[in-house]
């Protein structure tokens, strides 16, 4: 009845109802879907090593190695998430909250029972001894983390540029209406994932160290006057491995660091 005798209200209704679906847009909870590479020029490996391992917001996922064309060698890359863990305060100022017409997608983490941990992954973090890549999914975290890292970086990092990349919403194997989950794949070999972590960490013992005055840990350990520099090291290092363990991330125990190092305390 109100088609019939209100035919042009409701042809435009149906009109801006198809067009909402059409115009419909993609949001993360940090600002509109817009697939973003944040790039760094890395000035002290090391010393970002160091660095890193003291916040909760980066979890280590993994070793790989890349093909330096401008060097023509391999060189190693370590993968982290960057997740809100610590900084849920500091990323309020860029929270989006509810949105007419569009989609939040969530990238929650969850745990073996598939509840949400309250742990949001903000993005992916590549970095090797010339290169940090940053891979984020909207233009205010990519901007957000330009500001972040130059304070918990400092000068270990150079910011180069943002590069924006092509999202097509018409894929639907990549995006569908709702939270966002992983891709299927097989479960990881818990014991592969715990062998890869414990490489990261066996890594570090032949990296020099600022906190050792550039000396690796195997040369610390060599040198008596460095032994309370070395343990104050590994101390640290276990203090953030246990706020991990707690905090429900992937970590190992530092007493393999110990026992190759031939050290107790």
């Amino acid at each position: 009845d109100f088609a019939k005798n209100h035919w042009e209200i409701f042809f435009q209704i149906q009109h801006d109802i198809q067009n909402r679906r059409m115009n419909k847009k993609y949001y993360t909870k940090y600002g509109e879907l817009q697939l973003c590479e944040v790039r760094f020029q890395v000035n002290d490996f090391a010393a970002l090593l160091e660095k890193i391992e003291h916040y909760d917001e980066f979890n280590f996922i993994e070793t790989k190695s890349r093909r330096d064309k401008k060097r023509k060698r391999n060189i190693v890359r370590y993968h982290f998430d960057w997740l809100t863990l610590g900084i849920e305060e500091e990323l309020k100022a860029i929270e989006i909250g509810h949105v007419e017409n569009g989609i939040i997608f969530s990238t929650s983490q969850l745990d073996i029972d598939g509840n949400s941990l309250g742990i949001e992954v903000l993005g992916d973090l590549y970095i090797d001894p010339f290169l940090c890549r940053l891979e984020t999914r909207s233009l205010e975290l990519a901007e957000f983390a330009v500001r972040h890292f130059a304070e918990i970086f400092g000068d270990t990092l150079t910011f180069k540029r943002i590069i924006k990349k092509k999202l097509d919403l018409n894929r639907k194997s990549k995006i569908n209406e709702g939270p966002v989950e992983p891709e299927s794949s097989e479960p990881v070999d818990p014991e592969l994932k715990e062998n890869v972590l414990k490489n990261y960490y066996l890594n570090l013992l032949d990296e020099k160290l600022p906190a050792l005055n550039n000396l690796t840990p195997r040369e610390a350990r060599k040198d008596p006057a460095y032994l309370p520099l070395l343990i104050g090291w590994l101390k640290d290092l276990e203090n953030i491995s246990e706020r991990k363990r707690r905090n429900g991330l992937e970590t190992v125990s530092i007493e393999i660091l110990k026992k190759e190092l031939d050290i107790d305390y």
